[in-house]
């Protein structure tokens, strides 16, 4: 619920999930993959959050937060991350496009890599791009630590230490409004009917918010009526559903 609070703080509005993903990057030598990201690109998320652009600046339209669980001073991994200087901040210009994948640009995510192409082919985005790894800030973390950014800000991975290994949850949150941001996992009632039935036991034992970051109808919906009521408690009363506080609704 503490992340819930903290990411309608920031949007101002009633929250969704966008991801939620568990990840663990290993350290080792440069091999030749330029789409692996071990040493990434700078990039914004947005280009493969959403068909669109981001909203302006004052209302944005997503967080994502990255979950620490190790000690960046031993595994190395920081997240560099480009802070914006005020509303006039030549890198971050309107609208942001000088991201490989937008606008016409070729994608790699080795660093070296798409810069290499980039100075052959864009030279004016090779030349500002140069600029962005110079104004670079390194997210240093400790067990516990969260990095809340926005899906227009410049950042990206940096490598894990030789031998170590970097655990994190990524997170994502958007407005309840803005439904042109799409899911970055499978839908999450995609793992359904596994042996286990974690995800039916998830939406069962779940708070009523924390049903509704998932996209499960909020008491008042629409959605519910005399007949939705019924048949939502018995696929899942089985398990132990209290279907009450759905019952706020005009049936």
């Amino acid at each position: 619920n503490n992340i819930i609070n903290a990411a309608e703080q920031l949007l101002d509005e009633e929250v969704r999930l966008l991801q939620s993903d568990a990840w663990s990057k290993y350290g080792g030598n440069k091999i030749d993959d330029s789409k692996n990201n071990r040493d990434q690109r700078i990039h914004v998320d947005y280009a493969n959050n959403t068909f669109v652009h981001p909203s302006s600046w004052k209302k944005p339209d997503a967080v994502a937060m990255i979950v620490y669980f190790d000690d960046s001073d031993i595994t190395g991994g920081c997240t560099a991350v480009v802070p914006r200087e005020g509303d006039n901040d030549p890198y971050y210009e309107w609208p942001l496009v000088n991201n490989p994948g937008v606008a016409g640009l070729p994608w790699e995510n080795d660093k070296d890599t798409i810069e290499g192409i980039l100075k052959n082919t864009h030279p004016e985005v090779y030349k500002f791009r140069q600029e962005l790894y110079k104004k670079e800030h390194f997210a240093k973390f400790k067990p516990g630590t969260i990095l809340f950014y926005r899906h227009d800000i410049w950042h990206r991975g940096t490598p894990v230490n030789l031998g170590q290994v970097r655990r994190v949850v990524n997170l994502g949150f958007r407005r309840e409004s803005c439904d042109w941001l799409t899911t970055w996992n499978p839908g999450w009632a995609r793992k359904m009917y596994h042996e286990t039935q974690f995800v039916e036991n998830l939406i069962v034992n779940a708070s009523v918010r924390q049903r509704n970051v998932l996209g499960f109808p909020k008491p008042g919906h629409r959605y519910w009526n005399k007949e939705t009521l019924q048949a939502v408690e018995r696929r899942y009363g089985p398990l132990g559903f209290d279907i009450t506080p759905y019952l706020k609704c005009k049936l």
